[in-house]
């Protein structure tokens, strides 16, 4: 491979344009992916383009890549360039110029390393909705659904607006039935009585209830 073909192909694949006096500019331009349809889209890729838009000239480059000084590096892509037949200039592992004005060739092992992403288009797997089961029929309508008592039977806590009593798990809730009613009046009874025998025994043993009776 010559130097200087050498030095374009190495330039362009950093993406890095270069102006080739008397042909054009040689610029790396990026394609954006596009979205296809059924769920496909095409991988970003890069293409080379003929254009006559402003870039470092090819002479600089030759000068700095082979450390001569501008003349010298001018005559090598003098004598370069002589090498084509004047319609066509072939850059080897890169592309041909010609013999159209502006017509373009580049090689397929090039544009490979230019994207390494396959260029076929890949397909997107599509999101699975999942059903929220909060969602049902009543959700759907975009009525909200109210409470109703039905007769016969106590309304419920939300119903009513009254707080409802979060017992813990594994405790029984306290009912109140004939049993807790026995428990209460053997407890007042025992209460009573334990208040006779104290008054009983002040009566007997001290001088507080004295003149009283």
């Amino acid at each position: 491979m010559h130097p200087v073909a050498d030095i374009i192909r190495r330039r362009l694949l950093q993406h890095t344009s270069l102006m080739l006096p008397e042909v054009g500019t040689l610029s790396v331009v990026r394609a954006s992916s596009r979205m296809l349809g059924n769920n496909r889209i095409t991988p970003p890729y890069y293409v080379l383009e003929l254009n006559a838009a402003e870039a470092p000239s090819l002479v600089g480059a030759i000068a700095s890549e082979l450390a001569v000084a501008p003349p010298v590096a001018a005559a090598i892509y003098q004598q370069w360039l002589g090498q084509g037949d004047g319609r066509t200039l072939s850059i080897e592992g890169v592309c041909r110029i010609g013999p159209g004005p502006g017509e373009l060739t580049v090689d397929t092992a090039f544009i490979e390393q230019l994207s390494p992403l396959p260029p076929e288009a890949t397909v997107i797997a599509a999101p699975i909705k999942r059903r929220n089961p909060a969602c049902g029929p009543a959700a759907n309508s975009g009525r909200h659904s109210q409470p109703r008592n039905i007769p016969g039977q106590h309304a419920t806590p939300a119903a009513t607006g009254r707080r409802s009593r979060v017992i813990p798990p594994g405790v029984k809730p306290r009912s109140k039935g004939p049993h807790n009613q026995t428990l209460a009046v053997i407890a007042v009874v025992v209460a009573l009585g334990a208040i006779a025998y104290l008054g009983y025994y002040l009566y007997r043993n001290s001088t507080l209830f004295d003149g009283l009776f």
